[in-house]
């Protein structure tokens, strides 16, 4: 029917390597990451059956391939794991509802692939399942009763390779527990158990979020999984040659540019370049690439926003754009790990100097995001908001204090200041000015607010700022950097303001505000 309306058929033998790269990958269609599989395989399958297994935390952002990385090395090795007794259990922290169901499903998930793998014979596994706790009991006798399970389990002769999907929700599952994170810790370190968590964050970041303290990332080696090197690259360009595409040098240099080394980006303009040529003999990469970038930027809002919850953000506006006003070697070589970021090959050093190494995103298309996101920070209306907000606060909070003097004590403190507003005000009420205010705080300027609430009244205002850790030094720094956006901004000359510094501002902002929002909650109860 197709070819009766002029229109060409999907020819019956199309094929599309890229299709699935959207799914987790094992096999013969897994790409590239032999580095990465040599590591995992020589800490889990290497070592002989009566030497000790190593906890591996896969980590990186999301869709960078942590779990066909561990799957397909599981996937590999299957064979020599099972000759040595080594049985993977996954697990998703996200499908249980606390960290007791999360326990309980461990020994069931334990003993199904236990049972899968027939080691055992019958009357070894009704020994097992003896040990099983039962579920009335079981909180009431946690985790002792879990212990003597796995333990009774390693006692077999099995050694359990528990693999954690969606680790980070542990912030959740153990949120203020410390007992989840030290039970984890006591199964491995006293029963045999090993663990190779995939998550976006580190153990250690996990953990310090739930603020239950910090004993389970000691016992983790680390692997930062980030996009691919040029051995993976020569294998995904290599695909290419299933297709009717020919990938010539400035369409391989395009690529590159646009999607980095990332695999998820590779695929997906993959798939439609390889799509499009079963429809026009050599499609224009410039069209796919504009067909994909909503799909793109998504995928970068996720990214994006795993950095503002963990506070990241700034780092990277800061190694991109600069200026580096507060960052350290140590904030860049985080972003260098999930990579993020990579050296600017561009960068020279001057003749006679030393300059320090410049950064850029791992693709062009992430840069560009950056650069957007940056220009889109609304700072005059949030900068207005913020200066309204605080001077309410200031009259609100001073009230409770000096009732109907707290303006008269103002100007005791700020004599020369408050003068000269009154002298303003008086100015302005004589010449009838539009926006002319009674209220002589509205004539003062945000440094002098900040002042106000951060260093002469502070004790009064200590209650709605100082908590978590935020001081009022913490305030201070910040307060600074307000203020100091603050003129640029409101004289329309946010162009001079680099992208880092308008977004740290905005953030500022939103931040203070919440402080106040929290508190007027409380005391409005």
């Amino acid at each position: 029917m197709l070819e009766e309306e002029g229109k060409a058929s999907m020819p019956l033998e199309f094929k599309n390597p890229f299709s699935g790269f959207t799914q987790i990958v094992t096999g013969p269609h897994f790409l590239g990451r032999r580095q990465d599989m040599i590591k995992i395989a020589g800490m889990l399958v290497s070592p002989e059956e009566d030497e000790p297994l190593s906890n591996i935390a896969v980590v990186g952002i999301h869709r960078i391939g942590k779990s066909s990385l561990v799957k397909h090395v599981l996937k590999t090795y299957e064979v020599d794991l099972f000759v040595k007794r080594r049985v993977p259990v996954w697990i998703n922290l996200k499908n249980h509802r606390n960290s007791l169901a999360f326990f309980s499903h461990l020994i069931d998930a334990a003993l199904k692939e236990i049972n899968k793998a027939q080691y055992l014979d019958t009357a070894s596994i009704e020994r097992l399942i003896a040990y099983q706790p039962d579920a009335a009991s079981f909180e009431l006798l946690f985790p002792g009763n879990i212990k003597k399970f796995f333990t009774e389990v390693e006692n077999a002769g099995i050694h359990l390779l528990f693999i954690l999907e969606e680790f980070d929700y542990a912030r959740v599952l153990f949120a203020k527990d410390e007992q989840g994170f030290e039970s984890l810790r006591q199964l491995s370190q006293e029963c045999g158990v090993n663990y190779i968590t995939l998550s976006r964050r580190t153990v250690k970041h996990i953990e310090l979020q739930t603020m239950a303290g910090s004993t389970l990332d000691s016992i983790f080696a680390k692997h930062y999984v980030t996009p691919f090197n040029d051995e993976d690259l020569q294998q995904y360009f290599g695909l290419f040659a299933q297709t009717p595409i020919q990938i010539t040098s400035k369409m391989k240099q395009q690529i590159l540019s646009y999607c980095g080394g990332h695999p998820y980006l590779l695929g997906m303009l993959g798939c439609e370049l390889v799509a499009a040529s079963y429809q026009e003999q050599q499609p224009a990469i410039e069209q796919i690439l504009d067909r994909i970038q909503t799909s793109c930027d998504h995928y970068f809002d996720n990214v994006i926003q795993r950095l503002r919850e963990d506070q990241n953000i700034n780092s990277l506006f800061q190694v991109i754009f600069g200026p580096k006003i507060d960052i350290t070697q140590k904030d860049i070589n985080e972003l260098r790990s999930y990579g993020l970021i990579k050296e600017n090959a561009a960068q020279k050093s001057l003749l006679g100097t030393k300059l320090a190494p410049a950064y850029i995103c791992f693709s062009e298309s992430f840069q560009a995001y950056l650069d957007d996101l940056g220009r889109e920070v609304k700072l005059f209306p949030l900068l207005g908001e913020t200066e309204l907000t605080l001077r309410t606060l200031i009259k609100k909070e001073l009230q409770k204090v000096y009732k109907d003097l707290w303006l008269e004590d103002l100007k005791k403190r700020y004599p020369k200041d408050f003068q000269t507003y009154t002298n303003i005000q008086a100015k302005d009420q004589d010449k009838g000015k539009a926006g002319t205010s009674d209220n002589l705080l509205d004539y003062t300027y945000l440094g002098m607010i900040f002042d106000i609430i951060f260093e002469k009244y502070w004790p009064i205002f200590r209650p709605i700022f100082q908590k978590d850790l935020k001081n009022k030094t913490y305030w201070k720094q910040r307060a600074d950097l307000i203020a100091e956006v603050r003129n640029p901004v409101m004289h329309i000359r946010i162009q001079n303001i680099t992208a880092d510094v308008r977004y740290r501002c905005e953030e500022y902002c939103q931040e203070i505000l919440q402080a106040i929002e929290e508190h007027t909650a409380l005391t409005e109860k």
